[in-house]
């Protein structure tokens, strides 16, 4: 069997450009929180990322390049009685929509003149978390099955 010479980076970049964004993962206290105490139209998330986590920029990359958030978003928020009462949802809804997405030292960042960052920063750490975890469970089952190869063998 022929091992395949494909960059892992550029498949798990491909891979996670595939999945769908779960547009409604939005953290609604966080963003009304944010939306009564500021005036900014901005935001940004910042995530931790280690030298042996370059695949995880990756994957990231291939999610948060899909946050093209539509209208009909806007639209919603718009309507919802949590943002009603202060009318200041506009401050998610930027026209000119200035985006950037790069490394800053060993942070992975996400930069928009909008809000939606912040609105989906939740969700991003909770797959952040998540990922990370299972990369430490997969570690330890390696471990463990070593183990017990070598137990076997040694019997």
């Amino acid at each position: 069997m022929q091992k395949s010479n494909i960059d892992k980076e550029k498949l798990i970049l491909s891979i996670f450009t595939e999945l769908s964004v779960p547009f409604l993962a939005i953290d609604f206290q966080r963003l009304k929180k944010t939306l009564e105490r500021f005036s900014e139209t901005k935001s940004y998330i910042a995530i931790p990322i280690k030298d042996d986590e370059k695949l995880l920029i990756s994957a990231l990359r291939g999610i948060l390049k899909q946050y093209d958030v539509p209208d009909i978003m806007y639209i919603l928020l718009l309507k919802s009685e949590l943002f009603i009462k202060n009318n200041n949802i506009h401050k998610m809804y930027s026209e000119k929509n200035l985006y950037t997405l790069q490394m800053d030292g060993n942070n992975l960042v996400w930069e928009e003149s909008s809000l939606w960052p912040l609105a989906y920063s939740s969700f991003i750490q909770q797959l952040v978390s998540l990922t990370k975890n299972f990369k430490v469970l997969l570690e330890e089952r390696k471990k463990e099955r070593k183990k017990e190869r070598n137990y076997s063998k040694n019997k």
